[in-house]
């Protein structure tokens, strides 16, 4: 019998007329494009191919995942992302407050090569072309002095976020997230005012309510407000004054989020 295993021209060419033919599904260019640099395409033909990706049912993992295989075609999986997301464009103005605490490094699972905080950029990175006008907040601080410390980004958006995770994370602290205190510093700053709804992606590790506070996090501001754990903890934060408090980890949150407000 002889070998019908494929060689590297055999999968040079079938990757060629399936872009050319357009009959190469949106997931299955994202998961194959080292598979296609190895094969011997030629980068714009690669580039073509993620040109094609465009579909709703992409997560923002799947994007990241790609990027992580071929970080050369970054621009292009930004664009392909851009373009899957636009037609879900949730309205208004959204403030997107990130947890980038220490606890945050951690792996989702056993089962998982991505951390809490490649999920909760992942997302970010989906929100700053998700959300018609996004305004992206970045938190942690000081578990010792138990502060909370917050920064506004405007520094690029897309998956271009990972490359500045270092200088977010020096210029906040490693400490837990502090949700009272965030809230507070949205109104101080003006930033409440005019936002239509409020999403926090942390894992729950609250330093104010770690320590016995009962202060509730002030959400009257918003329209709708929303605190996602992305952790693998049986509970979340339980304040009873959130729209929706949402336990665990989903892909499709921002889909749900748009359906429920709809």
């Amino acid at each position: 019998m002889g070998n019908c295993a494929f060689t590297r021209a055999d999968k040079k060419e079938t990757f060629e007329r399936m872009i050319s033919e357009k009959s190469l599904g949106s997931l299955a260019i994202l998961r194959n494009l080292r598979n296609m640099t190895e094969a011997g395409l030629s980068r714009e033909t690669i580039r073509t191919a993620i040109s094609q990706v465009n579909s709703s049912w992409l997560t923002p993992l799947n994007f990241l995942a790609a990027q992580r295989n071929a970080i050369e075609f970054t621009a292009d999986i930004d664009q392909a992302m851009e373009k899957c997301f636009a037609g879900e464009r949730i309205k208004g103005t959204t403030i997107l407050a990130i947890d980038v605490s220490g606890s945050m490094g951690q792996i989702t699972s056993s089962q998982s090569k991505f951390s809490r905080m490649d999920l909760a950029f992942a997302m970010a990175a989906a929100g700053s072309y998700l959300f018609e006008d996004l305004i992206l907040v970045f938190t942690a601080g000081d578990d010792y002095q138990r502060t909370g410390k917050h920064m506004i980004w405007s520094n690029g958006k897309g998956l271009g976020l990972f490359n500045h995770y270092q200088s977010i994370n020096a210029e906040v602290g490693h400490g837990g997230i502090f949700t009272y205190q965030l809230c507070e510093w949205l109104k101080e700053k003006g930033y409440a005012k005019d936002a239509d709804r409020l999403v926090v992606i942390s894992d729950s590790q609250d330093i104010d309510a770690h320590y016995g506070s009962d202060k509730k996090p002030d959400t009257s501001p918003y329209k709708t407000s929303y605190i996602i754990d992305i952790s693998t903890h049986t509970h979340g934060i339980k304040t009873g004054n959130w729209t929706a408090e949402i336990n665990g980890w989903s892909d499709k949150v921002f889909h749900y989020i748009k359906a429920l407000e709809n």
